[in-house]
């Protein structure tokens, strides 16, 4: 490299690295990376993710150096720091653990960040291939639940396609395609009724999903009563069967044994409060205080406000 004050800027964003043409190294070298020309020294440009931007045998020197240098640093990708890069380390292994235990919503929720990030490092080319993972099995299931819909399974593939957006609408590539999906449902006036009972359902599928079983089956409940003599009414029967079967029945999982008591009354109140007076600019924390509320104080006056409230995020 050359050791141009003027150039050093531009050499210090490349890692040197010299291998005698006559070593076993270069031998193993050349099976992977192929050098034009017969002379030394040979020259060439690696990309952070292996791939070869430059091999030949010409040394570029003087005023071509600098572009030289200039013109392989634009297809060599956005460089990253040391501490960028730990967290990108970081914050891959979470992902790679989320999905690993078939949390996708969370995987996605953390992946995003890092999608697009421009950079060839080993962590970001991985976050970017998974994102391309992720996408090619949303759309497949998108497809599968147009199918659905085609068929006339208006319930079961309004809840596919709300399934994708819980798992994975974070990824910026499917943001706009789920959106439409769904704009179209809701301008439908058959299915506009459906997707609103779909998505009754998949609040209590998402419950399920994080464990929360006594919200789940208070939701499940909820669909029940709001939407009589539905298929979304007899697939939540059917949910709060299987749910029953894993507790020791559906009513100790929803509930603590005996009334709630007056400190738990008063709690409930004031959660229900704050719920709303964030339901306008806040909702998900909302949401976060309603629940809450039918945690503390089921089958309570108060857990219907909230119930109700939950309906209207």
């Amino acid at each position: 490299m050359s050791n141009s004050i003027a150039l050093r800027p531009l050499v210090a964003q490349f890692v040197p690295l010299l291998i005698d043409t006559a070593s076993d190294d270069y031998r193993e070298w050349s099976q992977k990376y192929r050098g034009e020309g017969d002379t030394i020294p040979k020259v060439f440009v690696i990309r952070a993710d292996g791939e070869q931007l430059y091999g030949e045998s010409a040394s570029p020197s003087g005023t071509e150096l600098r572009a030289f240098l200039e013109r392989h640093l634009a297809l060599a990708g956005r460089p990253l720091s040391e501490a960028e890069l730990a967290r990108v380390a970081e914050t891959m292994e979470k992902v790679l653990a989320r999905h690993e235990a078939g949390d996708i919503a969370e995987a996605v929720a953390l992946l995003k960040p890092l999608l697009g990030s421009g950079s060839y490092a080993r962590d970001c080319v991985a976050a970017d291939e998974l994102g391309e993972e992720l996408v090619a099995k949303a759309t497949d299931k998108m497809e599968a639940a147009d199918k659905q819909l085609e068929e006339g399974e208006s319930l079961a593939g309004t809840l596919a396609l709300l399934q994708v957006q819980r798992f994975y609408g974070r990824l910026p590539a499917l943001t706009q395609t789920i959106g439409q999906r769904l704009r179209t449902l809701r301008g439908d006036n058959e299915l506009r009724s459906v997707l609103e009972q779909a998505r009754a359902l998949d609040r209590a599928a998402e419950q399920v999903d994080r464990g929360n079983t006594s919200r789940a089956v208070a939701q499940y409940r909820r669909v029940v009563a709001n939407y009589p003599d539905t298929d979304a009414a007899a697939l939540a029967e059917d949910e709060l069967a299987a749910l029953a079967e894993t507790a020791d029945t559906a009513t100790t999982a929803s509930k603590p044994s005996g009334p709630p008591t007056e400190a738990a009354l008063k709690k409930a109140a004031s959660y229900l409060r704050l719920a709303r007076s964030f339901a306008e600019k806040r909702p998900e924390k909302a949401r976060e205080y309603a629940e809450q509320v039918i945690d503390l104080a089921p089958d309570t006056e108060l857990a219907g406000e909230a119930a109700a409230l939950l309906d209207e995020l």
